[in-house]
């Protein structure tokens, strides 16, 4: 058994320690009563404001809440790291947050300490992310999965930090179908391309210049390709009015 044991009192089912210096500051920590998790409070004797509390079965923590449902929980506030601070285990999954030299915050995920790195889920479980707004809901709700919204100019930057690869935006229906569309810049070709199940349909060079149906267009302003079919054009009006060119 303990050196110490402390057995919750029949007449408030409270089991606590206190730490007080008087007209200054009082700690109370223990078992509340009718609970099983473990309190810290600065303000009730009998630990019913905890400030801290780790739960018996899945010693999951929380801060600002007496029911954390992850191993680590923040309610009613922030998680604020500064210079070289992370949190980082030895072994499994993790998020690093610390502030670098540049004085910006950073997220990293990391899956052990010595640098394998994991993957960054954000609302895997569903919920919509914002930058800039509180209420990504409240936009349109064919596009309002993720949010960027600003006072003046809103944007997004995909770069590929060698210039001689691309960039790359895929439409996707599931991972088994993970690029049902895409809109690619290739830095080596200085050119904007649109992709069908992942194959190239059309491309606009650094010079303006559109190819349907080829990879490459350096000297018309619009080639179009049909391969071994007739390559044709239609223009479509109201009644009889129809025109079309084939080649």
């Amino acid at each position: 058994d303990a050196r110490l044991h402390i057995t919750a009192l029949a007449s408030n089912g409270i089991s606590n320690v206190k730490l007080e210096s008087p007209g200054a500051s009082k700690w109370a920590f223990g078992i509340p009563a009718g609970q099983t998790y473990f309190a810290l409070d600065d303000v009730n004797d009998n630990l019913t404001t905890p400030k801290l509390v780790v739960l018996k079965t899945s010693g999951n923590v929380g801060i600002g809440t007496d029911s954390p449902d992850v191993k680590f929980q923040v309610q009613g506030g922030v998680v604020k790291a500064t210079t070289s601070d992370y949190v980082s285990p030895s072994t499994g999954g993790a998020i690093s947050m610390f502030q670098d030299s540049n004085d910006y915050g950073t997220i990293w995920a990391v899956s052990d300490y010595n640098g394998s790195w994991a993957d960054v889920a954000i609302a895997p479980l569903g919920g919509n992310v914002g930058i800039g707004t509180t209420s990504p809901s409240a936009f349109d709700a064919l596009a309002d999965n993720f949010v960027i919204n600003a006072a003046t100019s809103a944007g997004m930057t995909i770069s590929e930090s060698t210039g001689a690869g691309t960039s790359n935006i895929l439409f996707a229906a599931t991972s088994s179908f993970a690029n049902r569309g895409n809109i690619t810049y290739d830095h080596t070709a200085t050119a904007m391309t649109f992709g069908i199940n992942a194959s190239e349909k059309m491309r606009i060079n650094s010079s303006g210049n559109v190819g349907i149906g080829v990879t490459s267009n350096t000297t018309h302003k619009l080639i179009v390709s049909g391969g071994s079919n007739i390559a044709s054009f239609r223009s479509e009006g109201s009644g009889q009015n129809l025109k079309k060119l084939s080649i």
